[in-house]
């Protein structure tokens, strides 16, 4: 019989080790965002050493607006890093809430954010949930109790799994850091607060 409880806290477990890997050893990745020469204009992947942050002329990435036969991808506006091709995967468009906030590429609102000719802004409201952020505290110690029966099983995992055998929680004191925003990264909570804040302020 499948224990669903066990799956789903495995499952929530290694997305966030993922998470964590690709965090802290952002500089020895590449996110092969675009697989495909794009005349037009290049597409980059997130940065991996500078903070992270959406293009703020439109809603997402200006180039995903356009028409594949116009930028000769074939894949009717798809790709660019989504993965919605085979060899244009980034696991950061899978991580869902378990992942660090990435601009969308596909399916995205056409025609940006900027303010129409002849208007001018007056005042700006912003909602805005947090920046990434650290677990909360009920997922952040099932985690950590799971890391710990894995551990305590005293068995050697092997083959895609192998790195649980030494893997330490990301965080040096995680009962402190729980539910607080991160501090570290290219997509650091405080880092991405103060930078949209900045944005809407200039």
């Amino acid at each position: 019989m499948v224990n669903w409880g066990l799956l789903s806290q495995l499952t929530l477990a290694i997305s966030v080790v993922i998470q964590a890997y690709l965090l802290f050893s952002a500089n020895s990745l590449s996110f092969p965002f675009s697989s495909l020469s794009n005349p037009q204009r290049s597409l980059q992947a997130p940065p991996t050493t500078s903070p992270y942050a959406s293009s703020w002329g439109s809603w997402l990435h200006p180039q995903s607006t356009r028409k594949s036969y116009d930028v000769g991808v074939g894949t009717e506006g798809r790709g660019q890093g989504g993965g919605a091709i085979g060899r244009d995967w980034n696991i950061l468009y899978h991580l869902g809430g378990n992942g660090p906030w990435v601009e969308k590429v596909d399916g995205i609102v056409e025609g940006g954010i900027g303010v129409p000719d002849g208007c001018r802004v007056e005042q700006v409201h912003m909602m805005s949930r947090h920046s990434e952020r650290f677990p909360t505290i009920r997922p952040g110690v099932r985690m950590l109790e799971l890391v710990k029966r894995i551990q305590d099983a005293n068995i050697s995992l092997k083959g895609d799994l192998e790195f649980v055998n030494r893997w330490n929680y990301f965080t040096f004191d995680p009962q402190a850091h729980f539910e607080q925003l991160t501090t570290t990264g290219p997509f650091a909570g405080t880092l991405e607060a103060f930078t949209t804040g900045v944005k809407l302020r200039t």
